[in-house]
């Protein structure tokens, strides 16, 4: 990211280990450069924890989705315009 300063990421984990840890420090260290979080919920026992570190997050003005399934995302991704309504039109399998 110090490479690229003008570039904005999105950032894509999931709630099983550090992911949102390691994206709030990227996010305190970079905020101008994250354009929004998403952590897939995949592991029901972090759930709280996760909503904390989020929360956070948005806090420092970046937007995040919790989601459990794709098209929650992609309806996410659709709001924030990172993609248009005919991109990401083919069904996601969720596993």
């Amino acid at each position: 990211m110090e490479t690229y300063p003008k570039q904005r990421f999105v950032l894509l984990g999931d709630s099983s280990q550090h992911d949102p840890y390691i994206y709030e420090a990227v996010v305190n260290h970079f905020p101008r450069q994250v354009h929004a979080v998403y952590i897939r919920d995949i592991h029901a026992k972090n759930q709280q924890k996760v909503n904390d570190v989020l929360y956070k997050i948005e806090a420092a003005g970046v937007p995040c989705c919790f989601f459990k399934h794709s098209s929650e995302a992609i309806m996410h991704s659709r709001k924030l315009g990172l993609i248009s309504g005919k991109t990401a039109s083919v069904e996601i399998q969720d596993h």
